[in-house]
């Protein structure tokens, strides 16, 4: 019987985001069928689903086939929203998922995982992964602290801070002979954006 797998990035890209998907993908590759969802938590809503195939996801690229989304699973309170989660699940038990696979920080991973406990409670036999990563380092809080009820901290180590910093790194080497040389100010930004 063939499985299925479906893939979401939370929240920024990152550079190694798609090399993950890609080692997820080539790691389950027999019997499995894989799709990405259209901006991921917003799938839910509009019900848009792609096939995907490791060809697709191009690992020098930060962007994900199926986009991206910030979008999330809470209520104004911040506690898990009831209607979003039921239909999350009837999306989830509608696809035929067996596999859901998420790229996310710490906040986008933790909605995930309520997801997870969602379709555990309703019944939905479907795995949930979440790819840790952030480009910044920050893995959830200090060691001990109580954030919405989760003891930090949420991950170990993300995917995308070290690589953020190797690339930061070159970019100034890359660019320091031409300030010295022109005597001007050259601005690099660390995560390519502000």
């Amino acid at each position: 019987m063939v499985k299925r797998a479906a893939f979401m990035a939370l929240g920024g890209h990152i550079s190694n985001q798609n090399p993950a998907f890609r080692a997820v993908m080539e790691h389950l590759s027999n019997g499995w069928k894989f799709y990405g969802l259209e901006n991921a938590f917003e799938a839910f809503n509009t019900g848009r689903i792609y096939p995907l195939s490791p060809d697709l996801i191009n690992p020098n690229y930060a962007g994900f086939y199926a986009g991206a989304t910030r979008a999330n699973l809470l209520d104004k309170e911040g506690k898990p929203d009831t209607e979003k989660m039921g239909k999350a699940a009837r999306f989830v038990r509608t696809a035929g998922l067996d596999y859901l696979i998420a790229s996310a920080g710490d906040d986008h991973g933790r909605q995930t995982d309520e997801l997870r406990k969602v379709l555990e409670a309703e019944g939905i036999d479907c795995r949930v992964l979440v790819l840790s990563k952030t480009m910044d380092g920050d893995k959830g809080g200090k060691d001990g602290e109580r954030v919405n009820g989760y003891l930090a901290p949420f991950a170990d180590t993300t995917n995308g801070f070290s690589t953020a910093v190797d690339v930061g790194t070159r970019i100034m080497h890359e660019q320091y002979a031409g300030s010295w040389t022109n005597e001007t100010v050259t601005v690099i930004s660390h995560f390519g954006r502000e």
